[in-house]
């Protein structure tokens, strides 16, 4: 698995939780 894939991952988890807790 690319580092890039998994950066992308995290990212878009941690975006995820953001508008969540908005």
């Amino acid at each position: 698995m690319n580092q890039s894939m998994m950066l992308m991952n995290m990212a878009k988890r941690a975006v995820k939780e953001l508008r969540t807790q908005w």
